[in-house]
Parts: C-alpha cells; structure tokens; sequence
C-alpha cells in the first residue's frame, strides 16, 4: 500500500493524502530558512547555512534552527555496520556495528549534522541534513535516517532502540561521480509497505536543490572545491583543509508536506543517523554511521493565575488558572503531562498534541492568603510510553483575595435595684447585640463597656459567623451623683474587638453610640 495513498497505521486510512510531488507547497530550498547552496560557508542569500549552525564546536549555537545535531564527527574506519542484518528495510533490533574496522573510502564518513526548522509563514516543519566523506571516489550512497525513538549504540554491538511506524528515512545516490543526485524519500510503515513489506516511498527521482524539480525534498554536493568550518581530512591528507568536489552532501525535507496524509500530521523525531551503504538498492547492506541526539520537538507552557476569592464559606480562598500547553517543535507529542505545583494535579492529555494549543482552566483552595508563586510543568514524549524528549516549566503570580472583615456593636442600659451587702444599690445592666457585617468569619470577640466614670467590665463572644449576630450583657456600678437624684444620670459606651480567621489578621474594632439612662428609675404604681 502506498504512503501517498493511505499512510497504513499513520493515518488509519485518513482521506487526506499527502501533497503530491511538484505541486505549489512551501519548499526546501528557496524559503529563506537555510542555503543548500553547496557548501558550508554563509553567503549572502538569506537564512542560515552549516556554519552558523554548527559554530562555534562542539555543539554551535544552532542559528534560527529550533534543534540540531551540532557536528557529529566519526573517525576514519570507526562506527561501522557489520552483518547481513544491517540494512534500512530491516528493524533496528537486527543492526549490528563494531567500533573500528575496513570501510570503503567513499564511504567513509567524516562528520554529520541536521538542523530542524518551521516556516514561520505555512508553519511546516522542515528538516536539513548533511555529511561529509572521506574520499569521493565511485558512487555514493548515503542515508539519513530520523527516529522517533532516542536510537542509541550498546557496547556489545546492538543498538538501543527499534523503529516506529512513521520513522523517515532519506536516501540520496550519486552514481560514477555525477552531481545530480537521485532522491528517496521513504516511510517505515512495520508492515504492509512497499519494500520488503516495511517501507512506503513517498517519493523517488532526482532532485538537486540548484536544479529543483520538485520542492518537497531536494539534495546536492559541491561541485567545486569548497571551504569547511569544522575540522576535514581527506583521503591521502594529513592536515585540516577544504572539502574536495563532492566530498559534501547536503539537502533537505519538509516533512509537514511528506506527512500531510497522516490522521495527526508529522511525527515527533528525537534522534538522526547519517549511513552510507554498499549499493544504490533500497535494502543494500550499511557500512559507515554517525548517530546522535536530534530533539526535533518541543513544547511551550504558560500559566496565568488569578487573583484570589474566598471561598463560598469564607474559611480559605480559592485561586482560578489557566494553563496553555503549544507544540513548538516539528511532529506530534504523546503522553502530554501537565503538573501543577499549588493545586497538587498532574493531568495527562488524552490525545497527542499537535499544531492546536490545549488550555486546561482549574482551581485550587487555600487555607492561606496569597500572594503565591504558582508553577506549572510540562512533558511530552515522541511517542506512545516513550522518554521525556520535551518539557517546560512556567509560573504566575497568584494575588491575594481582597477581604473586607466588619464587625459592629450596639448598646443599651437599664438601670434596676439591687441589695448588696444590707443595702439597696442601683446596678445598670448593659447589653445589646454584636454583629459580623465583613466578609470573613471573626473569632476573639471581646465586648467593653466603659461604665461611664466606673470600672469597666468585659464580655467575650467565642466565634461568630459572617452575617452572624449575637448578645452580649455586662453589669456595671455607676458613680455618678447629683443633688437631685431624679436628675442623676448614667452614660456608657461599648466597644468591640475582634479577629479575622482567614486574610489578613488585623483585629477589627466599632464603637457603640453614647447610651443614657437615669440612675434613679421611675416609681411604678402597684397594679
């Protein structure tokens, strides 16, 4: 089954296909993103070329590229392939490699590298890649191969690793020292496929990039001698010096469009290998390999968190926030997860991740007021189970809730006869009502009266709800005197203190309005 027809196990039979090869799609070569230019050096068309990318070694600063490899070197004779195992229509499972032994010259790798790039106007992701050998002689045959699982070389001669449905892998032949190469373009698709059941061909023909026939893909080599930033030996030489004609290779592939027929687009790659193998066939054997780290994902969390409310009881507050999750990077991210730090969640998306941002809205309670650092995480692998290969980390500032604590207190008195002690006294009571008008529950609640020019006496009030109301009473001994005992007269004011339980702490207060009543009260006439 073809992969331009159906993308088996990718798309799952998806109606879309991919765009068909020559038509008007954002190409490889011409975007202003990278010079496949046919050497190493920056010139003066735009976007950026090997060594902007590579420099300064080892890793280089990677230009306007959102990953690359860096130049990934390999000694003379040394990573080689071995075995009749070892050929790129076959699983990983099977290569096998030693660390040193005979390789031919021509196919001698010397150093490697890719750079991964979006278009900033179409948003497709496009991919570059380069080598360059030892020796030029004969035909060239090389492969670069992009896993969405981490590939990596075990000490007994495996390799860590397997392929996944989606793995792309881009051949380019130059046959008896021709300067126009012949492109592949190939899908691992496991089973079904079109070679030797595993792999899809996407596209097949010639493609020089100074030439372009086509724009989905394209390669080329330089034709004249040509400077090199990194360290290059050639065959016979001994010192650092140029790169020979046709001794560099570079192209590129824009996988947005190779995979524009697949359910969830392009995959999430996170290791590149360059191979040269011993033929132009598909499933000839490998010979040489440079293999390295190629995060070509990645993701972008931001978090914004609101002020805080209280609660719905106004014993805690609560903090809304909002979390946006994007794929900054070049293919679908699986295992989504999400962490955040006050709420105390971890979501996992349930879908891969693709070009549409997921934000997730929640809240959290506090028994405390803000402010609060909030700080939410993010992780993402390449595919289903995998590694972590992409991950972020973000906080936000959570303001504190406003409250408005209240409190108020009301007063009355009533004078009365008492005996103490063998005499008749007058006593006042005073009394009246203390009130939670806030927004915050109080505790601590202490009542005073002043007993006007006595002593003051007290009354507490343990807790009181918001919009509760509860009484208080006091009995006070007034000193209050006057010639005429009908005109003795008793003033008093009351006063509250009490304290917030929730926000800010600060005890609140209110003040009763001045209460007046006779000393002596008014004779009653027996019923």
């Amino acid at each position: 089954m073809a992969l331009a027809g159906c993308m088996l196990a990718l798309a799952a039979c998806s109606a879309a296909e991919p765009a068909p090869v020559g038509v008007a799609v954002e190409s490889v070569h011409d975007e202003g993103l990278f010079e496949l230019d046919r050497n190493a050096v920056g010139g003066a068309e735009d976007g950026d070329d090997w060594d902007d990318v590579n420099l300064p070694l080892p890793g280089g600063d990677g230009g306007d590229a959102f990953d690359h490899t860096g130049v990934l070197p390999d000694g003379s004779g040394q990573t080689i392939f071995r075995g009749g195992g070892s050929k790129d229509d076959l699983d990983i499972t099977g290569w096998r490699h030693r660390a040193s032994g005979p390789v031919p010259d021509k196919d001698d790798i010397t150093n490697a590298y890719a750079a991964a790039y979006i278009d900033e106007d179409s948003g497709d992701t496009i991919l570059y890649f380069g080598m360059d050998r030892v020796d030029t002689a004969g035909d060239a045959n090389m492969g670069f191969w992009f896993f969405q699982q981490s590939v990596t070389a075990n000490a007994d001669g495996t390799f860590d690793g397997e392929h996944t449905v989606g793995d792309l892998l881009v051949q380019i032949d130059y046959s008896n020292g021709g300067t126009v190469p012949n492109v592949r373009v190939l899908v691992w698709v496991g089973t079904g496929g079109e070679i030797n059941g595993t792999l899809d061909v996407f596209f097949e023909g010639s493609a020089d990039c100074l030439s372009p026939s086509q724009d989905t893909v394209c390669a080329t080599t330089n034709v004249v001698e040509a400077a090199s930033p990194w360290t290059y030996v050639q065959k016979g030489e001994t010192a650092d010096g140029p790169f020979p004609p046709l001794s560099f290779v570079e192209g590129g592939v824009n996988i947005s469009e190779v995979f524009a027929g697949a359910e969830n687009g392009a995959p999430c790659f996170s290791s590149f290998m360059a191979t040269t193998r011993a033929s132009t066939s598909v499933d000839a054997v490998l010979k040489d390999w440079v293999l390295g780290a190629f995060e070509a994902c990645g993701i972008e969390i931001t978090k914004t968190c609101d002020q805080g409310r209280l609660n719905e009881a106004g014993t805690g507050f609560v903090f809304d926030y909002h979390i946006t999750v994007t794929n900054i990077g070049g293919g679908l991210l699986h295992d989504v997860t999400i962490t955040d730090d006050l709420a105390g969640t971890t979501t996992t998306l349930e879908d891969p991740l693709g070009a549409t941002p997921v934000t997730i809205d929640g809240s959290f309670e506090s028994a405390e007021n803000g402010p609060f650092t909030n700080t939410a995480s993010v992780t993402a692998a390449a595919v289903p189970g995998g590694e972590v290969v992409a991950e972020d980390e973000t906080s936000d500032v959570c303001e504190a809730a406003d409250t408005n604590p209240a409190v108020t207190v009301s007063k009355v008195c009533e004078p009365r006869l008492a005996e103490i002690g063998g005499q008749v006294v007058v006593l006042i009571d005073g009394s009246g009502q203390v009130c939670n008008t806030g927004d915050v529950p109080l505790a601590g609640i202490t009542v005073t009266d002043d007993c006007g020019s006595g002593p003051s006496q007290t009354d507490t009030i343990a807790s009181l709800a918001v919009g509760a109301c509860a009484d208080w009473e006091v009995t006070c001994t007034p000193s209050e005197s006057n010639a005429d005992p009908e005109l003795a007269e008793f003033s008093d004011t009351a006063s509250v203190t009490a304290t917030p339980t929730v926000g800010d702490t600060t005890p609140v207060t209110d003040s009763s309005d001045l209460a007046t009543c006779a000393l002596c009260p008014e004779p009653t006439t027996p019923g």
